[in-house]
């Protein structure tokens, strides 16, 4: 099912309101309620925001979300940047393989 879902959401050249509701959807029912939970540990998180960590989530490359936010990589790495502050990450930790291990 997540290679389906993987290549349905490869073909999208922007996410529109209901895909995001679909891609939220899918993570909820997929990943014990990811997105529940992101929503009520980061409440600071932005709509934007929690849509740049869900396809960080589905493994999605840097250059694709750049894409798909019509924004220039530079401009994801200082979005990824802003968000990972918001949710309080500090160090070292990569903030990808954080988002991968989240609620594990």
């Amino acid at each position: 099912m997540m290679n389906q879902f993987l290549k349905w959401l490869d073909t999208l050249s922007q996410i529109e309101k209901e895909d995001w509701d679909t891609v939220e959807q899918y993570l909820n029912e997929e990943q014990d309620n990811f997105v529940v939970k992101l929503r009520r540990d980061y409440p600071l998180l932005l709509e934007e925001d929690i849509h740049i960590i869900l396809l960080l989530r589905l493994r999605v490359s840097h250059r694709k979300i750049a894409r798909l936010f019509h924004i220039l990589l530079a401009s994801f790495r200082t979005r990824r940047y802003r968000v990972k502050k918001k949710m309080g990450i500090q160090g070292e930790y990569h903030f990808t393989e954080f988002i991968e291990k989240l609620y594990e």
